[in-house]
């Protein structure tokens, strides 16, 4: 009623409107009149997008909201917004078209749509503009891949920002996208953009073609590459152009497209030209790109940068007097875009979301730089969906462990993916980005790095795996984490967090310390004291600090042991002094001194005897831990490893109580010298837990705490004490030889010192604690030294006739075995062992894998009703036998090879290994049942007594020698030390197996090729019954996977088209006292 006396009141009102139009007037065609129009309020975007709402109701039902009402219940029924709900009208009706015409016509003009361009866009998602290409089979989400061209029809959210790139391209020749790092800067002009301008969308008269090129390093090389192969010419004749002039290189460029032709050249990643490309050629290139983006017809210039280079890019010689009136940014995704980037994909392939809660809650996690995340987790959706029902729901967000599990999983993997000491910066920067109250910091580069190039390598790399974004603030960069969820979230982190709470308490105060005495001209008197010492050596990882708070503290240090020296020079005269005067009181001051350095003391020697006891237990535990894993009741020893994983730092604690005692008792009086000794005592012992828990840093960092305190140096001494060797050899009368292994900076073992230490029997040779390499005659011994042990060997040398061609014979030692990574990704990423030491017997391996000419000659000689599944036939390749004889077929992206067994096949886009004899490759597509039929088949003919499947201990002693490394060669894989997913640039037409033995760099301490890559090679388990495992890495999978010490487990029938093996066998001769292999 009162709706109907006010609408009857305006219309009055408006009926007594003068001849000229009065602010308030009531204007327009009644049944499209947005309510606040009503009111008298002036029409906006809101009130038209009001107005199309009410057509497209129209359109659908055949009416409009309100027919057949008068003008006064006309303007009742629109101020109440009440209108026959549409799926009643049309009960087939598509309800995300419903939800869309709901929107236009809501009360509130802020809950409508912004304009008809977001309208626009939500409608597309029904009847998406450019998407009636062919949608990609297969995971329609990209998880932290960039969507490229093909698959734009997948690319949602962004369509308002693709017309504006599109509008600013029609009139200018250069558009820098900018924006912070994992907005999807790449994935709009790539798949949104550039898919368009090929369409015509500019200059339609012309046919557009488009290039695009990271700068990289050498960034006029890769710019020659990319245009040389779209105008058809030398690289050397478009080089030398190009350097002559740039001005020359424009009019050629033109010339060479006339007016028939349209290139647009997209440079992603423009930052790299200041980062990491070469300054000379960076200044080239820049030239050249000027040139073009002041326009040559026919050319446009897209290039993305991180809007936190911005200013660094501006500084690009020429190029950089460009970029201010080419700068478009790209902000985040809007919450409807968002929306259409989350549900786009899957409606499109028919699969929906469960409810517009869920969908809410993955919107909410897409905020705020992790766009990238996000689809990491919807990929991860994607494969777990409901495929019967194709809907995702509640449920599969708890399988994968909501977004934020998703998340861990994808940061454990960056981490994993360091060096060692840069996983350490990675772990100090990820802390630092997180305050006391569990919150996000934001701190710069030069906080989170200063000097250290390790530390940059960890920022880059977390910036890259999108577990930290970069914004621009002021003159410089800002990072953060991406996402809050990963505080708690990720379990790595929130562990790291937890441990080091004391030390992100006190790391503030010593960076302001710092900072402030460096201000001052590093004054004396704004160094720490004593107290604050203790504190910064009991809770900070000194080795994780930055030079200046390193040096704040070493002259700290410095400045208190003058304070000491001083102290103890003026007791010598300060006694005879006071003497005279204050004798009788002194005494009684330093009795009571003496009374309380004997509390410290004594509090000191509980700590003590409690952290004896508690390593005790921490040390039992881990024994029988390692014991049980090595007697294949794994469940129980991973049980027995989480309590002593526990123990360990409650001994730890305790130590470093005891610590703090001592100090204390050196503060009331630095005279006593004793408290040094036992100070230097308590951190050896400390050191040696440190080692025993695989805390390397922590184990540095005590032994330079060490030596401040080992006045004798009794106890650097012990820390360093050499191994004795003793060896002999049956037969006697060998020469052995020996060499060092040392770790590059590289991260590659090199062999140094080698020395002839005479025939053997070999008595009481000096060892320094290490890895080496025995050579014992033609037979190669890895071995680890450890302090001050006897090391008794006694290697069996066989008749090396006996060994079989093509085997190394590796007599029983011990290595080590497991891995020492953080307990998340030992256990469900590795699914290895805690690292420990363990030995096999002797057994012989094959320094190469089984290649398909082996495969075959098996083939040939069974029985062709018995071959069945022993034929490969999986993925991209498929053997079978013809009348000329067996044939391979290998399709090489989408094209088909049928090769002969002497055919030769050339993958065009590999750089290196182009030309492949492929019976020399590694036999693939087999399971680990043809595995065992091939060793049975080789045992029965004769061909090979003993052949069988290698252990899982004796394929890792085999790859890794005796010590820790990570690969058979050393830390780090590089794309040119074996066959893994990038040796060639992961290119369909450069991907794929290599002859055995083609990557001797990466051969392990016994010479044994191509086990970190080229064919996942079968094995039999050793730590566990009925496990079906597989060790090393094939061609298609990462350097991560390809580490010595992981372990795949996976169904007994699995095959792919990457997956082989390798031969071991049980030695024929003295088998009366042969040891047991495990």
């Amino acid at each position: 009623a009162a709706a109907k006396a006010a609408a009857a009141s305006w219309l009055v009102d408006s009926r007594r409107a003068p001849s000229l139009t009065q602010v308030g007037a009531l204007m327009g065609t009644p049944h499209y009149m947005a309510p606040e129009l009503w009111h008298g309020e002036p029409a906006s975007r809101s009130s038209d997008v009001y107005a199309t709402g009410i057509v497209l109701y129209a359109l659908l039902t055949g009416r409009t909201p309100y027919a057949g009402l008068s003008l006064t219940e006309l303007a009742a029924a629109i101020l109440e917004g009440k209108f026959p709900a549409i799926d009643r009208l049309v009960p087939n009706a598509d309800p995300r078209l419903v939800s869309i015409i709901e929107r236009c016509l809501r009360l509130n003009p802020a809950e409508r749509y912004a304009s008809g361009d977001e309208l626009r866009s939500a409608l597309e998602i029904l009847t998406p503009v450019g998407r009636q290409q062919q949608v990609p089979t297969g995971n329609p989400y990209r998880g932290l891949r960039a969507f490229e061209a093909e698959h734009r029809s997948l690319f949602f959210g962004r369509s308002l920002e693709i017309r504006a790139v599109v509008e600013r391209l029609r009139s200018d020749s250069f558009v820098l996208v900018a924006g912070d790092s994992g907005v999807g800067k790449s994935s709009l002009c790539r798949a949104g953009v550039i898919p368009l301008v090929q369409d015509g969308a500019i200059e339609p008269e012309r046919s557009w073609t488009s290039v695009a090129m990271m700068p990289g390093r050498k960034p006029l090389q890769v710019l020659t590459s990319v245009l040389a192969g779209y105008l058809d010419v030398e690289e050397e004749t478009l080089h030398a152009l190009i350097t002559e002039s740039a001005v020359t290189f424009g009019w050629y460029l033109r010339k060479q497209l006339g007016a028939a032709r349209g290139l647009i050249i997209f440079i992603d990643q423009l930052e790299e030209l200041v980062t990491i490309a070469d300054k000379e050629q960076a200044a080239t290139v820049g030239a050249v790109l000027a040139q073009i983006a002041a326009g040559v017809p026919g050319v446009r210039l897209m290039a993305s940068a991180r809007g936190d280079f911005l200013t660094r890019v501006a500084e690009i010689p020429e190029l950089g007097e460009e970029i201010s009136r080419a700068i478009y940014l790209l902000r985040p995704l809007t919450h409807d875009g968002a929306r259409e980037a989350i549900a786009g994909p899957a409606e499109l392939q028919g699969v929906r979301f469960e409810s517009d809660e869920l969908v809410e809650e993955l919107i909410d996690a897409g905020v705020e730089g992790s766009l990238p995340l996000l689809q990491f987790a919807l990929a991860e959706l994607w494969e777990v969906r409901d495929h019967a029902a194709a809907v995702i729901t509640r449920a599969n967000l708890e399988t994968i462990g909501g977004v934020t599990g998703a998340l861990a999983r994808h940061g454990d993997g960056v981490l994993a993916s360091l060096l060692p000491q840069a996983r350490t910066e990675a772990r100090r920067i990820l802390v630092r980005l997180v305050t006391i109250e569990d919150t996000r910091a934001n701190l710069s580069e030069d906080e989170l790095t200063g000097e250290s190039a390790e530390a940059r390598t960890a920022l880059e790399a977390l910036v890259q795996g999108r577990l930290l974004v970069a914004r621009e603030s002021e003159d410089e960069a800002i990072y953060e984490i991406a996402h809050e969820a990963l505080i708690n979230g990720w379990k790595t982190l929130r562990q790291w967090l937890d441990e080091e709470r004391e030390g992100r308490i006190l790391l503030p105060a010593l960076e302001t310390a710092a900072s402030e005495w460096e201000r001052l001209g590093k004054p004396r008197d704004a160094l720490w004291g004593t107290a604050a010492l203790t504190r910064a050596s009991l809770y900070l990882d000194e080795t994780s600090l930055r030079p200046r708070e390193r040096d704040f503290l070493a002259s700290s240090r410095r400045s208190v042991a003058r304070g000491r020296q001083l102290r103890r020079a003026a007791m010598v005269a300060i006694p005879t002094i006071l003497g005279a005067v204050y004798g009788g009181v002194k005494v009684q001051e330093y009795q009571a001194l003496q009374a309380r350095v004997e509390a410290k003391l004594s509090e000191a020697d509980e700590h003590l005897r409690e952290a004896e006891v508690l390593r005790e237990g921490f040390a039992r535990l881990r024994s029988e831990a390692f014991a049980a894993i090595d007697s294949r009741r794994s469940e129980e020893g991973e049980e027995l490893w989480a309590k002593a994983i526990v123990a360990g730092p409650l001994a730890d604690h305790a130590f470093k109580e005891a610590l703090q005692a001592q100090e204390g008792a050196l503060v009331l009086d630095p005279s006593q010298a004793d408290v040094f000794e036992r100070l230097a005592g308590v951190l050896f012992e400390r050191a040696l837990l440190a080692e025993m828990r695989y805390d390397r840093p922590q184990a540095e960092e005590l032994l330079e705490r060490l030596r401040l305190y080992d006045t004798e140096g009794t106890f650097v001494e012990r820390w360093s004490a050499p191994a004795h060797l003793s060896l002999t050899t049956d037969p006697p009368g060998v020469e052995v030889a020996m060499s060092r292994y040392q770790r590059g900076e590289d991260g590659v073992y090199e062999l140094v010192d080698r020395r002839s230490l005479g025939a053997s029997p070999l008595r009481d040779v000096e060892l320094s604690p290490g890895s080496y390499l025995l050579e014992v005659g033609a037979l190669r011994y890895p071995l680890m030294a450890k302090r001050g042990e006897g090391l008794e060997l006694s290697i069996p040398l066989p008749d090396m006739d006996e060994v079989p061609e093509g085997f190394v014979y590796i007599p029983p030692g011990r290595f080590w075995a497991g891995s020492a990574d953080d307990e998340t990704m030992r256990k469900s990423f590795f699914l290895a062992p805690p690292l420990h030491e363990v030995a096999t017997g002797e057994y012989m391996i094959a320094i190469y894998e089984v290649t398909f000419g082996e495969w075959l000659d098996f083939l040939d000689a069974i029985p062709r009703e018995e071959r069945g599944d022993l034929v490969p036939d999986v993925d991209n390749l498929r053997l079978e036998e013809t009348a000329e004889g067996w044939r391979l077929n290998f399709d090489m992206d989408g094209e088909a090879h049928a090769l002969g067994r002497d055919d030769v096949l050339h993958f065009p886009d590999r750089t290196m290994l182009a030309d492949q004899h492929w019976t020399r490759w590694p036999v693939l597509g087999v399971t680990v049942g043809n595995a065992r039929a091939y060793v049975d088949w080789l045992n029965t003919s004769g061909r090979l007594p003993g052949a069988r499947l290698c252990t899982e201990l004796e394929w890792e002693r085999a790859a890794r020698g005796a010590d820790q490394r990570n690969y058979p060669h050393g830390d780090v894989l590089r794309p040119t030390d074996s066959n893994f997913d990038l040796t060639f640039g992961r290119s369909s037409k450069a991907h794929g197996p290599t002859e055995v033995g083609s990557f001797p760099v990466s051969v392990s301490p016994f010479g044994i090729h191509d086990m970190p890559g080229n064919a996942i090679e079968w094995v039999e388990p050793s730590f566990s019954e009925g496990d079906t495992v597989a060790r090393g890495t094939g061609f298609a999978y990462d350097a991560v996977q390809a580490r010595a010490y992981n372990r795949p487990v996976t169904p007994e029938s699995m095959r792919e088209w990457t997956t082989g093996l390798r031969l071991c066998a049980t030695p024929r001769w003295r088998k009366s006292d042969r040891p047991a292999s495990e």
